[in-house]
């Protein structure tokens, strides 16, 4: 159901039909591999992290090798110089702010918090991201935006309820009937 909500709220008025998704995947299959396969890594990854981390939060080491990957890419690449102005700048400090805040508090619940609603609430990662976005770009959303982040809600309210841990009556209330 949050999936099937996810994949509403993104279609617009277009509808959503296996077709038009097959179309848009044969169009560009690098990126939708990717996203496939980085489905499988992210999964993986968050359950390792709490295995593997003894505790420690690695996030910091993770964006310093990214950050020096990413910067010999460029270097390496044809690409135009960059244009910094305080617009930029800011853009730039506060995206870095965002995102490294939130993989650090994602890092940290996975480390020491409740990994079911942790996955719940990963549900609305999408929605809150095109919401920013649609904020940040002034763009109006569409109906079938919000009746996708119903489904989401109901979706994982629906996972949250089949998966919580159910609590088993005490002995002593039973013996005492």
């Amino acid at each position: 159901m949050a999936f099937f909500g996810v994949a509403w709220s993104i279609t617009g008025d277009q509808g959503l039909s296996l077709a038009q998704i097959s179309i848009n995947v044969a169009s560009n299959p690098a990126t939708y591999t990717m996203a496939f396969v980085g489905a499988f890594l992210w999964a993986i990854y968050c359950n390792l992290t709490k295995h593997i981390s003894q505790g420690q939060n690695a996030i910091t080491l993770f964006f310093i090798l990214t950050a020096i990957t990413l910067w010999i890419k460029y270097a390496l690449s044809d690409e135009t110089a960059m244009q910094f102005d305080t617009q930029s700048i800011g853009l730039l400090l506060m995206s870095g702010i965002f995102m490294g805040s939130g993989y650090a508090l994602w890092n940290y619940a996975i480390i020491g918090g409740n990994m079911m609603l942790l996955a719940v609430m990963s549900y609305f990662t999408p929605i809150l991201s095109t919401l920013f976005s649609a904020v940040i770009l002034g763009l109006t959303l569409s109906n079938t935006f919000y009746q996708g982040v119903f489904f989401v809600t109901i979706g994982s309210l629906m996972s949250w309820w089949v998966t919580r841990e159910k609590v088993e009556p005490s002995k002593d209330i039973e013996q005492e009937a």
